[in-house]
């Protein structure tokens, strides 16, 4: 599974085809997630969400290529499980520390199509420029202290409304996770 929170495990290419609607050979570098899908689609299906919080955004302007358009999002929380693990807006993203606790250990690979064991790796608050360093190599948290100040007060609303088991935050809108509750009649 991807426990991790780096791009190398979240990072992956979406590749669409609907000829006629999305432009032939077109390439979008928005950053865009698969929650997106379930409001994009019902909008374009013409299907009316429920009354209740969805946590995707409409993303068919980029889909259509439509000059100028953005990612709805101003910003992206990278959760895993509670943990809120980084924070990233455009270019940057800011790791918190954290401890991958399931890390595989190269020293003891599985083998046969059994896992091997694993390991726990600390990781320190960092802030990477994704643009210029996509691998997460570089540190530039000391240069930039005005974006980690920025990036941790994007995070402190996360945690407001999610919570954050890195800091024994609960949240006010924390909901199970898969489970919807039925609409009221």
């Amino acid at each position: 599974g991807k426990k991790q929170t780096f791009e190398g495990g979240m990072r992956v290419p979406c590749i669409m085809r609907w000829p006629g609607r999305i432009p032939a050979h077109s390439t979008c570098h928005q950053l865009t997630a698969t929650l997106d899908l379930l409001p994009t689609v019902a909008k374009l299906a013409g299907a009316v969400l429920p009354d209740r919080r969805i946590d995707g955004l409409d993303i068919s302007p980029l889909l259509f290529g439509r000059e100028g358009a953005t990612s709805p999002h101003p910003c992206f929380y990278y959760y895993w499980q509670r943990e809120l693990r980084a924070v990233r807006q455009g270019q940057w993203k800011l790791q918190f520390p954290h401890v991958d606790r399931e890390t595989p250990d190269p020293q003891h690979p599985g083998n046969g199509g059994r896992r091997g064991n694993t390991m726990g790796v600390a990781h320190p608050l960092a802030l990477y420029n994704l643009e210029d360093n996509p691998d997460e190599s570089v540190d530039v948290a000391p240069v930039y202290p005005q974006i980690v100040a920025a990036l941790s007060g994007l995070a402190d609303v996360a945690r407001k409304d999610l919570g954050d088991t890195l800091q024994n935050k609960s949240g006010e809108n924390v909901r199970p996770c898969a489970v919807v509750k039925p609409a009221a009649k």
